[in-house]
């Protein structure tokens, strides 16, 4: 069976832990005499650009050593734009041993000082667990800091928290608040939720019209995922024309969910004629992001030569690389492939390990797993050992994948 996909990818108030990355610095102060004169009064400002120029190479060749040794006079006089210089040296810059003990020390120092990047990425660390304990109401406190600064990301998530009652009582009406600051600003996830709140009601009075319209400002920005979700609003509102024309600009923009649900639309002639070429065309655009569900029907388009004429052998290739990313129609398939030596050669070890990694999504590879236990019990021990080392390398996978 093939795999479709209508809904949003993210649901209601979703959000994936954050990686803290290293903000680009955009100040371009050049290293001038009058300059280093200023620092050599001790006024920190002066210090901290200094220290720039000289780490930058702006004005002068780039002289790393000296740039810190300015930053941290800056720094040790709580110069907040230099403690936030020595918490990315600390935390995030690959070309210095990482310290997480002295990088958060500098950080939270920047963000004592009024640093929004350092209050946004306190309250984060503190949201994750990571380098400190985890701690929802320091979490909150960071991420207001942050927000009344006006940080996009930090009202989103001050939304979330308030939304889903971490660190502070539900309050879907304070969660509206924030998550609309948010998108006002063209934050991408608040504008997607705020769409929704806006159709749910939630904290807000139920507008569609709203939804719409905020979807439609974002998707006017070229963003691929917030056409896509408009491609599914004027679905919703059963308005095909749009939806086709919203959906196709989100796969052109690169959005692989929206490639992948293109091609399925044309598969199944949902907007127009059916159209195997272009829904393979599609998929395989989607597919070249890693998009396990776009392999998975790839390979059942060449497993029915659907499109493309039959070929068991590219089938299982393209439900080995699905099957690899942990999908479990594509982990069930291909283990019945092994099992029929149809495109691959005969092999119930694979079958085993397949089967197994698809048994708690997949009701058939539970019974055909239960089946094999049964019949050929010394493939066991050796189906464990594969499972296990198919494990490891979907974890690598998945890994680099959202990379």
């Amino acid at each position: 069976m093939r795999t479709f996909t209508f809904l949003l990818c993210s649901c209601l108030y979703g959000l994936a832990a954050l990686q803290p990355a290293t903000p680009p610095v955009t100040e371009e102060t050049l290293v001038t005499p009058e300059l280093i004169a200023a620092a050599k009064t001790g006024d920190p400002q002066a210090e901290e650009k200094l220290g720039s120029g000289y780490f930058f190479g702006r004005g002068v060749p780039s002289d790393r050593k000296q740039g810190i040794e300015w930053w941290l006079k800056a720094a040790n006089q709580g110069y907040a734009q230099a403690e936030w210089h020595m918490a990315i040296l600390a935390l995030w810059d690959n070309k210095f041993p990482r310290n997480e003990t002295e990088g958060f020390k500098w950080l939270l120092k920047a963000a004592q000082h009024g640093h929004v990047e350092a209050q946004f990425y306190v309250g984060n660390y503190y949201q994750q667990g990571e380098i400190v304990t985890e701690d929802p109401n320091q979490a909150l406190f960071w991420f207001r800091k942050a927000a009344e600064q006006n940080h996009p990301q930090a009202q989103y998530i001050l939304g979330l928290c308030y939304a889903t009652g971490k660190g502070t009582p539900q309050n879907p009406t304070e969660a509206a608040k924030w998550i609309l600051k948010s998108a006002e600003q063209g934050y991408e996830d608040a504008i997607i939720n705020m769409a929704m709140i806006y159709k749910l009601g939630v904290g807000v009075e139920r507008d569609e019209k709203k939804a719409t319209a905020l979807l439609q400002k974002g998707a006017e920005q070229n963003n691929g995922r917030i056409q896509f979700a408009l491609g599914i609003d004027y679905l919703e509102h059963n308005d095909e024309v749009q939806a086709f024309r919203w959906e196709k600009k989100a796969a052109e923009s690169g959005f692989a969910e929206a490639q992948f649900n293109l091609g399925n639309s044309y598969s199944m002639g949902q907007f127009g004629p059916q159209d195997f070429t272009q829904a393979l065309f599609w998929w395989h655009k989607a597919a070249e992001q890693n998009h396990a569900a776009a392999d998975y029907n790839i390979g059942y388009a060449y497993a029915h030569g659907e499109g493309v004429p039959q070929d068991f052998t590219k089938a299982a290739l393209w439900y080995r690389k699905s099957a690899l990313l942990n999908y479990a129609s594509a982990q069930h398939n291909l283990a019945n492939a092994y099992a029929n030596g149809r495109g691959v050669p005969l092999d119930l070890v694979q079958s085993y390990a397949f089967w197994s990694l698809a048994s708690d999504r997949d009701e058939g590879s539970k019974s055909n797993l239960a089946s094999i236990i049964k019949d050929h019990p010394e493939i066991q021990a050796a189906g464990e050992k594969r499972l296990e080392a198919l494990r490891q390398e979907i974890a690598e996978n998945l890994s680099n994948a959202s990379k």
